[in-house]
């Protein structure tokens, strides 16, 4: 089962050379390829699981939103270099569609590999991407609250564990350690959506949840999970919440069941093509009451 896990789980948005997953653990300045190249269940392939399990065997590959989110990380948690690293802003001749455009994307991904391609420009407004990430930075480190955070906290911060229940191994990246709280940064459209984004959609929720269980594992004692929220657009507005404790608990308890899931359509074969239904451990389970009608 042990190579069926690793091509499950090994979630790197692009192609990256193939490692194996290091003993349970803390890990400081893990580069992004190389930790989502580890063969372990991350938040990813949960929250995608949760919304279909037959599609959460496909590739991972992100579009240009979740790339400007990649590169708001990389630049703001990691500075310049951060994003040198990790990143590669596209010139405008890549901009668009067509053929000319997507051939000359796929040379510069050859001659990066391992990096994440970076839109030149960004939003309807098409504001040139090296702006957006300055912008979002500013905005960042002059908040009264999250400035500070930004700079007494660790970054980028690595876990590896074992899931007591299912015994399979686990991972999760976490964006900001500031003490015993866990932050993570989300690039957003509008703030007034996140909770839309945590609660269903993004399943921001079931993040926390997972990250929440990693971090106790390894003995960060964590009290507390918040969002820290940048809107990609100017005047890129900043705000800062906890996550409700009541619903994070639950959804601790939430990601704890889906991982029981997933390890057993892993050993079943069987990915069913709608969501695992509230309250089920076990597919075999399943009732007709449990499914739902495709019209």
């Amino acid at each position: 089962m042990s190579d069926e896990l690793s091509e499950l789980f090994g979630t790197a948005p692009v192609k990256a050379a193939a490692v194996e997953c290091p003993a349970p653990g803390i890990y400081y300045d893990i580069p992004a390829h190389v930790y989502h190249s580890w063969p372990a269940i991350g938040s990813t392939l949960l929250k995608r699981y949760a919304t279909n399990p037959s599609t959460a065997r496909e590739p991972y590959i992100p579009g240009d939103d979740a790339n400007v989110g990649t590169g708001i990380h990389s630049y703001s948690l990691q500075g310049q270099d951060g994003l040198d690293a990790e990143c590669f802003i596209l010139p405008i001749s890549c901009e668009g569609k067509s053929g000319k455009a997507t051939a000359e994307r796929a040379e510069y991904q050859e001659a990066n590999p391992g990096k994440v391609l970076l839109p030149p420009t960004y939003g309807p407004e098409k504001i040139h991407i090296s702006k957006v990430l300055t912008g979002v930075d500013n905005s960042l480190r002059a908040h009264p609250k999250v400035g500070p955070i930004l700079e007494r906290s660790q970054k980028e911060v690595s876990l590896v564990w074992i899931d007591p229940d299912s015994g399979l191994a686990c991972k999760a990246r976490l964006d900001i350690l500031d003490g015993k709280i866990i932050w993570d940064l989300k690039k957003c459209r509008k703030i007034s959506g996140l909770k839309w984004e945590m609660d269903g959609g993004l399943n921001y929720r079931l993040q926390s949840g997972h990250y929440l269980n990693g971090a106790e594992e390894c003995g960060l004692d964590p009290v507390a999970f918040g969002f820290i929220a940048c809107e990609a657009f100017p005047p890129y507005e900043v705000r800062a919440f906890y996550s409700d404790p009541d619903k994070t608990e639950t959804a601790q308890a939430e990601v704890k069941r889906l991982i029981g899931l997933v390890k057993q359509s892993v050993c079943e074969d069987y990915w069913p093509n709608f969501p695992p239904p509230v309250g089920l451990y076990d597919w075999n389970e399943l009732t007709p009451d449990d499914l739902i009608e495709i019209i």
